[in-house]
């Protein structure tokens, strides 16, 4: 067996960019993931009923960048099956569907007048309050407040948030705004809405996406690199990383019962930072090892549902901020490509999120499965004599839980971890950062270029500029 010094933790989208961009400047390397399928959170499942196959991504993972260079890459890749898809996606709040983004001038016309005033005001006083007064911003809500006012900020965010992360928007870090709603206020949204101008990033009313769902992207992406010499191996247990002298010189794993050690020039890790610093051999001092055991993650369970309708709904996905029901969000993925489910059926993905130790994290798939079509029985969405089968996932660690205070001790563990000169952390999980799907590639790519032009490459900035991965480091060399 050929032994490749290059080793990345992770297949999902972070991981196998990574190896991507190695096998173009043809080097090779070892991509161990614990699961027994890539993908990551950009998984694609498939499941078969009575002939047909029906396809969902684990969440509506849709692509969508700034930078022209991923779409060049990804159009490589996928030639004919990159194809755009029509968004249409909704909020449905106090029994009304409502644009997501909220569309404002929407907004003030469908709700009850005196609601309506009353955003107005709470806009006009939130404004007055940042030019004169330039209040400080700690907190999720402070930004939303500030920005959109206290009615019109609950109406559009502050409940869907505090849903997603189960703790108050006075707990989640402002710097969470700062990422998910970067560069969004009520000014740019009346823009859009009057002026049809355009607004900011996540306004946008189509998308691309592969035809089989979002992991085609990255099975090209790994048959590419297995074609250059690169193994994948799956369902391995990463259980030790040995470093000295500022370096990660060797990794151990287990796999079917078996265990391995490979030594390591380089090593890119999209595992969760908070696991990656407790498996290092010397430890990690005891108060690393503390703030990594105090980052929490939001979790998640996700019901999957073929019903006996050719259509559910039309949107591409739904927001539900408010209880009921109790799932927050809903995507049909025949409406991302009709071929994702069969003619005469469609199908539902439902997201709970949910800490492991809730009651639902243990409720019976069954019982799961029963509680779903029944709350999609009361939007109306189906009879529970449509369902004819249904799945449960639970999913750990699908959001790093950034409260007020997470900054300080990730920078414990990050700070630590600088010192090896020859690790690179990736992706979501791997910086403790929630970025979309193209910056995980880009942290991917951008790790695997420092590499090949050894010169580290600063990774902490991707996703918070409007420039990231520049598009001459893919062209310049090598290439498919």
């Amino acid at each position: 067996m050929i032994h490749l010094k290059h080793i990345i933790i992770g297949a999902g989208p972070a991981g196998l960019s990574a190896a991507y961009n190695l096998a173009r400047h043809d080097i090779g390397s070892l991509v161990l993931e614990k699961e027994s399928q890539i993908g990551g959170l950009a998984k694609t499942l498939e499941y078969e009923l009575d002939g047909g196959t029906y396809r969902t991504d684990t969440g509506p993972h849709r692509f969508f960048s700034q930078n022209p260079a991923l779409y060049k890459l990804i159009e490589e890749l996928l030639g004919p099956d990159w194809v755009v898809v029509d968004r249409l996606t909704r909020q449905l709040i106090d029994g009304k569907y409502f644009n997501y983004p909220v569309d404002i001038v929407q907004a003030l016309r469908n709700v009850n007048p005196f609601v309506a005033i009353k955003m107005m005001l709470d806009f006009v006083q939130a404004t007055a309050r940042k030019v004169l007064s330039n209040p400080k911003v700690v907190t999720f809500e402070d930004f939303v407040v500030l920005n959109f006012g206290r009615r019109l900020g609950q109406f559009n965010m502050l409940n869907y948030t505090e849903k997603i992360w189960g703790i108050p928007c006075s707990r989640i870090a402002a710097s969470w705004a700062g990422q998910r709603i970067k560069g969004m206020n009520a000014f740019d949204i009346v823009k859009k809405a009057l002026l049809k101008s355009g607004g900011p990033r996540s306004m946008v009313d189509s998308f691309y996406y592969p035809k089989r769902g979002i992991q085609e992207i990255y099975d090209k992406m790994a048959e590419f690199a297995a074609s250059k010499g690169s193994r994948i191996e799956k369902e391995v247990a990463v259980t030790r990383i040995v470093h000295g002298g500022g370096l990660i010189t060797a990794i151990e794993y287990e796999q079917g019962g078996k265990a391995a050690k490979e030594a390591v020039q380089n090593l890119i890790s999209s595992m969760p930072i908070t696991d990656l610093v407790k498996i290092m051999d010397p430890p990690a001092p005891a108060s690393v090892v503390e703030a990594a055991d105090s980052l929490g993650y939001r979790d998640q369970v996700q019901v999957f549902l073929i019903v006996d309708k050719p259509h559910i709904t039309k949107d591409t996905w739904i927001y539900f901020p408010t209880t009921p029901p109790t799932f927050g969000r809903v995507m049909e993925p025949k409406n991302w490509y009709p071929t994702l489910s069969p003619r005469n059926r469609s199908s539902l993905l439902a997201e709970y999120f949910v800490f492991k130790g809730d009651k639902l994290w243990f409720m019976p798939d069954e019982l799961i499965i029963k509680k779903t079509v029944h709350e999609l029985e009361w939007l109306g969405f189906m009879k529970p004599n449509q369902l004819l089968k249904g799945w449960v996932r639970r999913h750990e660690k699908s959001y790093p839980m950034w409260d007020i205070t997470y900054k300080h001790r990730l920078d414990k563990l990050t700070g630590w971890l600088k010192q090896f000169s020859n690790l690179y952390c990736i992706g979501r999980n791997g910086r403790y950062f929630y970025n979309n799907q193209d910056h995980s590639i880009e942290t991917g790519l951008l790790a695997a270029q420092s590499i090949v032009d050894g010169k580290k490459y600063d990774l902490d900035n991707i996703g918070m500029e409007n420039t990231y991965f520049e598009a001459g480091m893919l062209y310049a060399r090598g290439g498919k």
